[in-house]
């Protein structure tokens, strides 16, 4: 009689049922994952190691009870899904990746963070494309690590991705206010702090180039001395403006360093900069794009250069 009710009290899984395999693992909501004994010694260490061990001669297949594992069904048939080359991959599910990624590293299958550090690094549209035709608004490809970098950092903080957690650092720093708002449970205060001090130095750079579009600009010229040495010096080129081009270059200025608070990369600067291509309506004048452009060159390698860089890893 208790063996019959022992036997009642399992749920057989309908993704690996009795046959798919010959192992037999019991999940801790009492759901029972049938898998190929081969598959888990080639995939996992954790079993590797534990069939290694010595075992009677006359052992053949699990005869025994099965395996009991402390992770519920969702958890180990997500992991087995990873494991078994019948099953297609599964993409990223914010839900559970952060415990599928614990599992992994518990039971030692390590294509399961490969596979992580993969899936999270599609690239994303060019920052600075090559092409000049190319438009500036193509939206970008929505890849996981550019709409959750939040998560993308906690899982590396979690389980010692290095480079996960470099590029998730990066894209903290640059991606748009609102994807760092949301509230991440247990996610390192260190680490957040760390993301946020690399977004301060970035809006601080594109601060820098705002400034001085709010001031007359200078161009390097040379001037020749009465004893024929020449010498660089700094010209301003200031321009007459009307009251409206005044007015306009204000709104425009607070657009710019607006839109790169919100989102600090190049794309958003030059975007905000491009809005004010236009003659004033009162002076006929040269719009405050054309007067400034000789600075962009510059200021675009020196954006380049800072969303280049990866962040220390680890932080300290």
């Amino acid at each position: 009689m208790d063996q019959e009710a022992n036997a009642t009290s399992f749920t057989q899984s309908a993704k690996f049922p009795p046959g798919y395999g010959d192992f037999a693992l019991q999940c801790s909501d009492n759901v029972v994952c049938h898998f190929p004994r081969h598959l888990l010694s080639y995939m996992s260490g954790f079993f590797r190691d534990m069939f290694d061990l010595p075992r009677g001669d006359d052992a053949g297949s699990q005869t025994v009870a099965p395996l009991q594992l402390t992770e519920p069904s969702q958890t180990i048939e997500l992991l087995l899904e990873h494991i078994d080359p019948n099953i297609q991959t599964p993409e990223i599910n914010l839900d559970t990746i952060v415990v599928l990624l614990e599992a992994a590293q518990k039971y030692q299958v390590p294509v399961v963070t490969k596979w992580f550090e993969r899936e999270i690094k599609y690239e994303r549209r060019a920052v600075f494309p090559e092409d000049p035709s190319q438009d500036l608004d193509e939206p970008k490809q929505q890849s996981f690590l550019y709409s959750h970098p939040l998560l993308v950092l906690h899982c590396a903080t979690l389980f010692g991705l290095a480079t996960c957690g470099q590029l998730a650092l990066r894209e903290t720093s640059r991606c748009d206010e609102q994807l760092i708002t949301s509230t991440i449970k247990y996610l390192s205060f260190e680490a957040y702090l760390r993301g946020m001090e690399i977004r301060r130095a970035r809006i601080q750079l594109f601060r820098t180039f705002v400034k001085q579009l709010a001031l007359p600009k200078t161009e390097r010229r040379y001037e020749t001395e009465w004893d024929g040495t020449e010498i660089e010096v700094l010209v301003a080129d200031n321009k007459k403006v009307c009251m409206q081009c005044a007015a306009d270059r204000a709104a425009w200025v607070l657009k710019i360093e607006h839109d790169t608070e919100k989102v600090p990369e190049w794309n958003t600067f030059i975007n905000a900069y491009e809005s004010a291509n236009k003659v004033c309506v009162q002076c006929k004048g040269n719009s405050w794009t054309a007067h400034y452009r000789s600075l962009l060159d510059e200021w675009r390698l020196e954006a380049k250069r800072m969303d280049h860089q990866l962040p220390d890893w680890p932080f300290t």
